[in-house]
């Protein structure tokens, strides 16, 4: 439960101006999202599963006026933290994601899927405005990726014998994916569709397969 009080006063007294069930609220912090002097009120949610992807949420709370707080999101879970990605003075609200594909539990992929922003009294997501985050995660993620295919083509085995390829692969596609960038998943893919195919699990290709025709619309998909 949050309760916000402010002073009246005309009537020289505390009344209540926001009343929220919150349920399992973790901590609670001001910030100005926006860097224009606003103020959002932001809860931290835990429900303590063992997976903090699934566990961990947000309430958002944006403080309009002295008499007025309205909610602005509500992030179910994704872990979300707040960072300021571009060092501007703005913050945003980074939420990750999981991808299992066809691994177990232990060995999923966690990824920073939605960037939110601040911006006209809103909080609306804005990946598309941080390209150069999406960049650099995407870069580590073929430099894994063709790590691994060196060490397979060499003879080599990878340091990581769970789900070799499949894995990288998977985490270039999604990072491609949170950017919003299509042709770099239909050149990823093109280039290296024929050599998946031959060189991983069947059952490991077809998820990598129908995850990437989700994605493209159907011209890029051949």
């Amino acid at each position: 439960m949050i309760e916000v009080f402010a002073l009246n006063t005309g009537r020289k007294s505390y009344e209540k101006i926001l009343s929220d069930t919150v349920d399992f609220s973790d901590t609670c912090l001001f910030a100005d999202l926006g860097n224009n002097k606003s103020k959002q009120i932001i809860i931290h949610t835990n429900t303590l599963g063992n997976d903090p992807v699934t566990s961990e949420g947000m309430f958002i709370y944006d403080m309009k006026s002295p008499e007025k707080i309205e909610l602005l999101k509500y992030i179910d879970s994704g872990a979300p933290h707040i960072d300021s990605l571009h060092n501007d003075g703005r913050k945003q609200i980074v939420v990750s994601d999981n991808y299992f594909g066809v691994m177990p539990g232990n060995e999923m992929l966690i990824y920073e899927s939605e960037i939110y922003q601040y911006e006209n009294n809103k909080l609306e997501k804005s990946n598309i405005l941080f390209g150069d985050f999406f960049d650099k995660k995407i870069k580590a993620a073929l430099d894994n990726y063709t790590g691994i295919k060196s060490k397979i083509e060499m003879g080599m085995q990878p340091g990581n014998m769970s789900f070799p390829l499949y894995r990288e692969a998977a985490g270039v596609v999604l990072y491609y994916y949170a950017k919003e960038d299509e042709k770099g998943i239909e050149k990823f893919w093109r280039e290296e569709k024929e050599y998946l195919k031959k060189n991983i699990p069947q059952d490991e290709f077809t998820d990598l397969s129908n995850f990437v025709s989700k994605i493209l619309p159907a011209s890029g998909n051949v």
